[in-house]
């Protein structure tokens, strides 16, 4: 079961329905806020009830969600700059040449797509290059895209394009989510996830699915908050460390706290990432946050 906004989802279901009844010959929709809530799944659902032929479709995937990098979209691609690769996964580049030459060839199907994610990386070069294709796009063609920061994005983009906002997830429709997919948790567990993802069900179902056990040790980190069990809450990171673990319990620490308040812990673990970058012995730093 996949969650968004649901006001969002009956938009989205509105699009379809006028794209498959032809009263929409072409349109520039951009699905607008916060991260990780499955913006880009919304849009490839939509594609497969219309049964979107692969090559009449261009998925301009984002990098930069997964190592926090800036990669701008620009005018041209370098044939030797192609392909990306973030963390063993490999990404197709594309410039606004490519999405221009796109625009051109006649679609294999019905319908031609073009699904953009996080639009603001567009640069003013691409921008004015894309302009008319993007305000006014050939018959029959679509484009979608993706932005968690609507002030980056010029005036006049958002003036004149359809705006699909979806907000947060309150605690009932996250349980909900939770529910459906089979996955049980107590109230204090489930508390911390609803906290460390923000309510967010991509960061969610990430820390559930890829990271093991790590959910039930930051439960026990948070529960041995005692200055008697410094020992015992030590020896965990320690653990985590051994692990390569220990960086992304941290994010997701940083995550909980920013969610309950706790800007001093947020302060003091933001500075440990950065001690340790700078080759200052991990474990000190950890040892003197406990204190």
């Amino acid at each position: 079961m996949v969650y968004w906004n649901k006001i969002a989802k009956q938009v989205i279901s509105k699009i379809e329905e006028w794209i498959k009844n032809w009263k929409l010959e072409s349109w520039f929709f951009i699905i607008a806020w916060p991260k990780n809530i499955w913006k880009k799944t919304l849009v490839n659902k939509l594609l497969d009830n219309l049964n979107v032929f692969e090559q009449d479709k261009l998925i301009i995937e984002d990098p930069g969600k997964y190592d926090g990098k800036l990669y701008q979209i620009k005018i041209d691609v370098d044939e030797k700059d192609k392909i990306k690769e973030v963390w063993n996964k490999e990404y197709l580049d594309f410039g606004a040449r490519q999405i221009s030459d796109f625009v051109s060839k006649t679609p294999a199907g019905e319908y031609k797509f073009i699904f953009i994610e996080n639009l603001e990386r567009l640069n003013n070069a691409a921008w004015n290059s894309l302009l008319k294709i993007l305000e006014e796009p050939p018959k029959n063609t679509f484009i979608f895209a993706t932005t968690s920061n609507k002030n980056k994005l010029l005036t006049t983009i958002l003036s004149r394009w359809t705006i699909i906002n979806m907000f947060e997830l309150n605690k009932k429709d996250f349980k909900q989510f939770l529910d459906e997919s089979m996955i049980t948790l107590d109230e204090h567990k489930f508390n911390i996830l609803y906290a460390i993802s923000w309510w967010r069900i991509g960061l969610a179902k990430r820390l559930l699915e890829e990271n093991n056990n790590l959910l039930d040790k930051i439960e026990e980190f948070l529960e041995l908050s005692n200055l008697n069990k410094i020992t015992n809450r030590f020896n965990l990171l320690k653990e985590l460390t051994a692990s390569g673990k220990i960086n992304l319990f941290l994010d997701w620490l940083i995550f909980y706290y920013s969610h309950t308040g706790n800007l001093d812990k947020v302060d003091k673990l933001i500075d440990i990432k950065i001690k340790n970058q700078a080759n200052v012995n991990l474990e000190n730093l950890l040892f003197e946050y406990l204190i």
